[in-house]
């Protein structure tokens, strides 16, 4: 009686895990990430808004971190912590994710200019940035300028890690130069945006 418990609680642990919501499988994601950082970071008040054109598309899930170094740097008289917000969106197939790429790259960066790219590459005011598209998911890392050097590099490949896959769209915003580079380089990312 003791092992047929055991095999019908199993059983409902993985039919759960088969038929968890994209909120549920969005937020073990991010949890896993943030376990990872748990020794090195804090989990921080989500103080920065996720991009402004990814806020009004129509995701089905969104889910926002933010995570501060414990250990902080010196620039000079300036004393800072190493920040990284994670935002994370789901939609219901891919064409929603692809109409959440365009409208972001209508209203892209900081003052929400539209992005326009020549062969994968343009420029744009935002914070160092990275997102990756996938199917039905789009995730976006963000810092800031005043805490670049290894430890932004350590996190860009971290992310790749959990959230990367093979037909992903990168999206990057280069260190603090405002040069963006979209690959792979779609002639469709390449028309101009207008508002």
């Amino acid at each position: 009686m003791r092992f047929t418990l055991h095999l019908f609680v199993a059983g409902l642990l993985c039919a759960s895990a088969l038929f968890a919501s994209p909120a549920t499988i969005l937020q073990n994601r991010i949890e896993q990430l943030i376990h990872r950082y748990a020794p090195e970071y804090d989990e921080a008040r989500p103080d920065d808004p996720p991009p402004f054109g990814l806020r009004a598309t129509g995701y089905e899930s969104f889910k926002s971190v933010a995570l501060r170094k414990k250990s902080s740097q010196a620039y000079g008289d300036i004393v800072a912590h190493h920040t990284i917000w994670i935002h994370a969106y789901s939609y219901p197939d891919k064409d929603a994710r692809d109409k959440a790429l365009e409208k972001w790259f209508h209203c892209f960066g900081s003052v929400c200019d539209p992005l326009l790219l020549k062969n994968g590459i343009g420029f744009t005011k935002s914070p160092p940035l990275l997102a990756v598209a996938n199917d039905t998911e789009i995730f976006v890392l963000v810092t800031r300028c005043e805490t670049l050097g290894p430890e932004w590099d350590r996190n860009k490949r971290d992310f790749e890690e959990r959230f990367g896959s093979a037909g992903q769209i990168r999206i990057e915003v280069e260190e603090c130069s405002g040069k963006v580079s979209v690959t792979p380089k779609d002639q469709n990312h390449d028309k101009p945006h207008a508002r």
